[in-house]
């Protein structure tokens, strides 16, 4: 039997992925946000927040930041103009905890921007304020930023901030300053509320259809999160999109294969073999042909464009009606199986057989499966 792209991916990603959990947000209040970059070539962060909605883990938690697990604390940058920037701040080493009213948390690194991270000194107190003070940004700062979101994330303890329009002080060449940021103003800590790409939120795998900076394109590697794939790389480099580069007089486009495609550079103004499923007549590297392929797995078999040197070989030698073959990495040795049918084993019946088989009780299995 045959199935949809869409329905490939889904019928895959339901038997990799069990669930999602999402980290618990809590936009705040905070005073200011500075980041700087100076002639030559200094950087500075400064980031204030004072709220008693702020969210600091308990010591000794999971999300402990000094000895959590995985512990430390990821910075992340939201510009509108400038796309994400990043920083880490890694646990054990340079942290000082006391178990007081309030407990705090002190990170100090002043090798930065060298050593264990580009973070200077960083300071948490628990129900009350977060102070970052960084010698890295972890954006270029090339010009006007529009707006900035931040997101200080602790295992699954997330606060944020969003410095709009209405926060902005100064806001141009190598220079943001924004005051103020109202924590009302966002409902959560969401790439979407603080004004990054869409895609990297990874919610919507495996379709993915996120928002990314222009250049870049959404799309899954792993069947469960979504990533915003840079154009500005090899061809081979932007699976499963394909929009990377190639040389002149060819374009990027997809040569098949399951459950996702690679990629190859072909002549331009082609249709790319693996689009034209299921005809599979498309465009392929030089030396290759787009032949029509399949592979079988528990649920069922799949059927997709490939572009290969030779014809698909089956490599059970042929199945009987009503069965399929699954070879690695579901069976090292290639195996037919009866196809899936209705039924509750042992009572087993129901139409979606192929002439020449029906649904029976398949003992070995302890399932129902098309049979002679």
């Amino acid at each position: 039997m045959g199935f949809s792209r869409s329905l490939v991916v889904l019928a895959v990603l339901a038997l990799l992925v069990a669930g999602e959990v999402r980290a618990a947000d809590q936009p705040v209040s905070a005073r200011k946000l500075i980041l700087r970059r100076t002639a030559a070539g200094e950087e500075k962060l400064l980031f204030l927040a004072k709220d008693p909605q702020l969210i600091i883990p308990d010591i000794g938690s999971v999300d402990d930041p000094a000895s959590g697990t995985p512990g430390g604390i990821t910075i992340e940058l939201f510009s509108q103009n400038e796309g994400v920037g990043t920083l880490i701040v890694p646990p054990a080493v340079g942290w000082l905890v006391r178990d007081g009213s309030p407990a705090t948390f002190k990170f100090v690194n002043k090798l930065a921007p060298q050593g264990v991270s580009q973070v200077f000194s960083l300071l948490l107190k628990k129900g009350r304020a977060i102070r970052i003070r960084a010698l890295g940004v972890g954006l270029p700062l090339a010009g006007q930023q529009g707006a900035v979101g931040i997101r200080i994330t602790m295992g699954g303890t997330r606060n944020c901030a969003l410095f709009d329009a209405s926060t902005i002080r100064h806001d141009g060449s190598h220079l943001f300053f924004g005051r103020d940021a109202d924590g009302t103003s966002i409902p959560d800590c969401s790439n979407t509320s603080l004004g990054g790409p869409t895609c990297v939120d990874g919610f919507d795998a495996p379709t993915c259809g996120g928002t990314c900076l222009d250049g870049s394109a959404c799309g899954t590697r792993d069947l469960t999160t979504c990533q915003c794939i840079d154009a500005a790389q090899p061809c081979g480099d932007t699976w499963p999109v394909c929009n990377g580069e190639c040389p002149v007089g060819q374009e990027c486009g997809s040569v098949g294969g399951f459950p996702l495609p690679t990629c190859g550079c072909l002549p331009a103004g082609t249709v790319a073999c693996g689009d034209t499923f299921p005809a599979c007549g498309g465009t392929c590297p030089a030396g290759l042909t787009c032949y029509a392929n399949s592979i079988g797995l528990p649920i069922g078999t799949f059927d997709f464009c490939e572009c290969l040197a030779q014809p698909p070989v089956d490599p059970c030698g042929g199945c009987p009606v009503g069965s399929f073959c699954i070879g690695p990495p579901v069976f090292q040795t290639p195996t037919c199986v009866p196809t899936p049918c209705g039924g509750t084993y042992p009572t087993c019946g129901g139409p979606g057989c192929p002439t020449g088989s029906t649904c029976q009780a398949v003992a070995v299995t302890g399932t129902c499966g098309c049979l002679p």
